[in-house]
C-alpha cells in the first residue's frame, strides 16, 4: 500500500487512538461512503470467536454509522490471554516492589494482570500506561504511582525521567 494512502495520526498527535484517527479522517467520509474496520478478537471460553465483528471498542464505528457511513468488520488476528506458569507467575510477584515499573499499553493487559494475579497488593509498584483510559484501568488494580504518557519509546523514556526513574538507555525486557 503506498503510503500516501494510509490516514493515521500524525507522529506527534497527542494520542494514535480511535479518536486521533477519527479526527484525521473525518472530513473524508461522506454519507452513503463503505469503510472496512479490521481489528482483533478474544475468542471466549470454548475458543471460539466471540463475535464476528471482533473485539474492542465501537467508538470509531459508532462514528462513522453516525455520519451515514456503512460499517463492516474483518477480524484479522486473535488476541488470546496469557498462562503462567509457576516461574513466571515468582517473576512477576519479585516485580511487584516499590522499585519495579511497569509498562502497560493495553487495558486488556492490566485485566489479564488481574487474573494471574488475585488479589495482589500492587500499591508500592509504579506504573506508565500509554493512554489515559489504561491508566485508569492500572490506578483501579491499585498501582501506587501511575505515569500516562503517549505511546511512543521517547515518551515513555521522558516519563520515567520525569519521576527520576530513568537515568540510562532503554533496557528492555519482555516477558512470554
Amino acid at each position: 500500500m503506498p503510503v500516501q494512502c494510509i490516514d493515521q495520526p500524525a507522529p506527534d498527535a497527542g494520542q494514535f487512538d480511535s479518536e486521533a484517527l477519527w479526527a484525521v479522517v473525518q472530513l473524508q467520509v461522506r454519507a452513503g461512503d463503505r469503510v472496512l474496520l479490521v481489528r482483533g478478537d478474544t475468542p471466549g471460553a470454548s475458543g471460539r470467536s466471540a463475535s464476528s465483528i471482533g473485539s474492542g471498542r465501537d467508538w470509531l464505528a459508532s462514528q462513522c454509522v453516525a455520519n451515514g457511513v456503512s460499517v463492516a468488520h474483518c477480524v484479522a488476528y486473535s488476541r488470546v490471554p496469557p498462562e503462567w506458569d509457576d516461574a513466571q507467575r515468582a517473576q512477576a510477584v519479585s516485580a511487584s516492589g516499590a522499585s519495579q515499573v511497569w509498562l502497560f499499553s493495553s487495558s486488556e493487559s492490566v485485566g489479564h494482570l488481574a487474573r494471574l494475579l488475585p488479589g495482589r497488593d500492587w500499591s508500592a509498584t509504579c506504573a506508565v500506561a500509554t493512554h489515559p483510559r489504561i491508566a485508569e484501568a492500572v490506578r483501579r488494580l491499585g498501582f501506587g504511582r501511575v505515569m500516562a504518557c503517549r505511546p511512543a519509546l521517547g515518551d515513555v523514556v521522558c516519563a520515567l525521567q520525569r519521576e527520576g526513574l530513568h537515568t540510562g538507555p532503554p533496557k528492555m525486557r519482555t516477558h512470554p
